[in-house]
C-alpha cells in the first residue's frame, strides 16, 4: 500500500523538527498520533526512517533519501490542489465559445472584455460561425458553449435563454414610418424589406409574423450580416428587420427605428452546450456573466441575430 499524506507529513515534520514532540505542535497532533504515523509509514516502506532511545531520535539514511520523495509529493498535492482550486473559481483555465457571425459582431466582443476583465487567467477561443453551422458545431465536441438562437428543441442541447428583444423595423426617415408609434406588419408589407436569410433564427420569426399577420412581405434583399442590413437600409434599398437592440441607429443618424406589432414578436438569444455535460467553471461563469449584465436591459451590450 502507498503512504497516506497524514504520513508523510508526520515524517516531514519530524525529519525537520527532530523530535516527535516538536512535529506534534506543528502538527496540532499528539505525541502518540505521531509516533503511530511514523510506525505505520516504516512499515509501508519496509525501512527503518529514525533511530530511537529514551532521549533522542536520529535519522537514517533512508530518512534522508526519501524526504524529497515526500516533500515532492506533498508539495505536488499541494499545487494540484491550488491549480484545482483555481479551476474551480474560475480563475484560470480555458473556453472554447462558438457564436452566430451577428453575435460575434456584437454582443460577443463586450461580453468577452467583461469576462476577462474578471478572469485575466482564463484564455478564451472563439469560433464564428453561420446559423446554418451553429447547431452542427455545438452537437460536436469542440466547444464547451455556443452563444446564438435556436429555432427549437434540438436533441442532445440543453439552451439557457438569457436574452430577449422585440422585432423592430429599421429604414430611412424618409420611409413611410408611421411617426411616433409601432409599425405593423401589414404596414410593413407595404414596403421592400431587407431580411436575413432562410436558416437564420431572425428569418424563422419574420416569416412566422408575417404568416400570423396575413400578409407577404416584399423581400427585396436577403442577407446574413447585421451591418450589411443596417447599410441597405441607409442606403434607402429598404427597411431592415433586426432585433430591438441592434436596431441603435447612432451610426446611422439617417435612419428610424419602429417596433414592429400586431404580432409582437420576440426573439431570444441563448447559452447553448451539450446536455451530457456539466459546463466547466469558466463556461458557467460566462454563461452567469451573460445571464446578468446582457439580459437586454438597459446599459448591457448590444446583441445580434
Amino acid at each position: 500500500m502507498l503512504p497516506s499524506v497524514r504520513q508523510l507529513r508526520a515524517f516531514v515534520a519530524v525529519y525537520h523538527a527532530g523530535s516527535v514532540s516538536a512535529a506534534a505542535d506543528q502538527l496540532a497532533l499528539t505525541q502518540p498520533a505521531v509516533t503511530v504515523l511514523l510506525r505505520e509509514l516504516e512499515e509501508r516502506l519496509g525501512v527503518k526512517l529514525f533511530d530511537r532511545n529514551t532521549r533522542t531520535l536520529r535519522r537514517t539514511e533512508a530518512a534522508t533519501e526519501a524526504i524529497r520523495f515526500a516533500e515532492g509529493v506533498l508539495s505536488d498535492l499541494e499545487a494540484m490542489t491550488r491549480s484545482m482550486a483555481e479551476r474551480a473559481g474560475s480563475q484560470r483555465g480555458k473556453m472554447r465559445v462558438a457564436a452566430t457571425l451577428t453575435i460575434a459582431q456584437t454582443l460577443l466582443p463586450k461580453a468577452v472584455r467583461a469576462f476577462v476583465d474578471l478572469y485575466p487567467g482564463v484564455r478564451v477561443f472563439i469560433q464564428e460561425c453561420s446559423a446554418a453551422d451553429f447547431v452542427e458545431a455545438m452537437v460536436g465536441e469542440g466547444f464547451d458553449l455556443g452563444i446564438g438562437s435556436l429555432e427549437g428543441p434540438v436533441a442532445g442541447l440543453q439552451e439557457e435563454v438569457f436574452r430577449r428583444e422585440s422585432l423592430s423595423a429599421v429604414g430611412l426617415h424618409s420611409a413611410k414610418f408611421p411617426a411616433s408609434r409601432p409599425i405593423t406588419w401589414e404596414e410593413l408589407a407595404s414596403l421592400p424589406v431587407v431580411a436575413f436569410k432562410p436558416g437564420y433564427a431572425i428569418r424563422h420569426h419574420v416569416d412566422a409574423a408575417a404568416e400570423t399577420a396575413g400578409v407577404r412581405l416584399k423581400i427585396a434583399y436577403e442577407v446574413s450580416m447585421f451591418a450589411t442590413a443596417m447599410g441597405m437600409a441607409a442606403s434607402g434599398l429598404g427597411v431592415a428587420v433586426v432585433p430591438a437592440e441592434m436596431s441603435s441607429i447612432e451610426r446611422f443618424p439617417e435612419l428610424a427605428a419602429r417596433q414592429l406589432v400586431h404580432p409582437h414578436v420576440e426573439r431570444q438569444t441563448s447559452v447553448v452546450y451539450r446536455g451530457e455535460r456539466t459546463l466547466t467553471p469558466p463556461a458557467r461563469a460566462f454563461a452567469d456573466l451573460l445571464a446578468r449584465d446582457f439580459s437586454g436591459a438597459p446599459g448591457s451590450g448590444d446583441t445580434g441575430a
